[in-house]
Formats: C-alpha cells, structure tokens, sequence
C-alpha cells in the first residue's frame, strides 16, 4: 500500500549525466483473507413440544467459510440465559466451505418453555471476518406426561330403571384405539358380556348391569378388562348395587 519514487543517473569515464525524470511504483495492499464461522442449522431433533423426563435430541451444523481454519475452537451450549454451558464441544480444524455436524441430548426436568443456546468459537480462539453470527438458539416447549385414563362413571351404579346411575360409562376417549373391546367378568372369573369396536358410542362403552342373554345380574363386584387389538390396556373393578 506505499507508493515509492525513484530516478537514475549515469557514470562512467566520460563523466556523470544528470538525473533522469522521476518514476514512481505503488506496492500492492496484502489483503488478509479471515475465516467465517457460523452456525449452517440449529434445530430440535424430537420436536417443538417434549415431555418432561423425555430425552431432547438437537442437531447442529456448523460451517466455515472465505478460509480454513486450522486452530481449534470450541462450541458451547446453554439452556435458558446461563452463562455456563452445560456441553461443550471441540473441533480441531475446519476446512473452507466443509460443514460439521454435532449432536447431542438433555433430559429436561421442568414444564415450561426451554431455550437452548449453541454457540461457535465460545472462546473466542479464532479471529473472524464476522464475529456476530456465530449463535443460533431453539425453543421447545416442555409438558408434563399424563398417562391415559379410562374413565369408569357411576361406579358403583344401579341399573334399576329408575332413571338414575341405571348404565355405567366406559369413557376411553383419552386412548387412541384402533379396535377397542371391553369384558366383563364375575368374581369367580365367568365372562358376562362382551363389547367390541361395533358398540362404541362416541369413545365409550355403557353397561346396563345385564349379561349376554339380557338378564339382570346379581348385586355385586365385577372385573373388567379393556383391551385394543386383544391386547389388554386396563383393569379394575365395577360394582353393581341396588
């Protein structure tokens, strides 16, 4: 980047001349060419919503650009606004135009929202062209696991045709069943009816305390047993009164 100036005379035996015209000539800059790190992709492997106690898989692509870079550099990962990464990765070099994937997990432990942070050259060990795109970050929502239940409504009931707790309701609407059937069992183990796909009255079943044969069974408990693809889901008990 200087410019420099220059001019010549001659001598020899006949004398000294005078001094020539100036020249000049400008030295090129020596123009540095800085790598780029960035993050290519940050995203959640398992979803926008997880349970709480269930395995968060994340996926990040980190890439180089304008030049290699040879040192190492870290890459820093945080939950929430900790400063303090809760993993850390190291690559040891990273070739111009190459991406790099990097995988990794947490369990979340709390409900909420989680915000998880991925940072390349954490340690700020490599000089950059653009030291402001080096973070990406991914927002899940965390939820409490609620097991399905069926729910058993009136239990006891009294099918006595008075109009009151006459059936009780076998409501599965929070499964998601494909061939969904219910049996009903005596204490000594004698099944008494049956209900299958054919009779599911809007994700329930109803029982009007009568057998197979449409005969009133005695007062007392029943076992039941609720089943999709004949493969048993739940059990319990329901009592029949008078």
């Amino acid at each position: 980047g200087t410019t420099y100036y220059w001019r010549v005379k001659a001598s020899n035996e006949a004398g000294t001349s005078d001094w020539s015209e100036v020249w000049n000539f400008s030295t090129k800059r020596d123009t540095l060419i800085l790598p780029d790190l960035w993050i290519l992709d940050f995203k959640s492997l398992s979803g926008d919503t997880v349970f709480v106690g269930e395995t968060l898989r994340l996926k990040a692509y980190i890439k180089c650009s304008f030049a290699d870079v040879s040192d190492s550099f870290a890459v820093c990962f945080y939950r929430d606004d900790s400063d303090t990464p809760f993993e850390q990765r190291w690559i040891h070099r990273l070739s111009k135009d190459y991406t790099i994937p990097l995988e990794l997990s947490l369990i979340p432990l709390r409900t909420g929202e989680l915000k998880i942070k991925a940072f390349v050259d954490c340690k700020n060990n490599i000089k950059e062209q653009n030291e402001d795109n080096n973070s990406a970050e991914v927002i899940v929502v965390v939820i409490a696991f609620t097991k399905p239940e069926l729910i058993v409504r009136s239990n006891p009931f009294t099918p006595n045709d008075d109009g009151f707790n006459d059936e009780v309701k076998f409501d599965f609407g929070q499964f998601d069943m494909d061939q969904p059937s219910l049996k009903i069992f005596d204490i000594h183990g004698k099944k008494i009816i049956e209900f299958g796909p054919q009779h599911n009255k809007g994700q329930a079943f109803f029982w009007n305390g009568r057998d197979e044969s449409g005969r009133l069974v005695l007062p007392g408990a029943y076992l039941y047993i609720f089943s999709d693809k004949s493969k048993a889901i739940t059990r319990g008990c329901v009592v029949v009164a008078r």
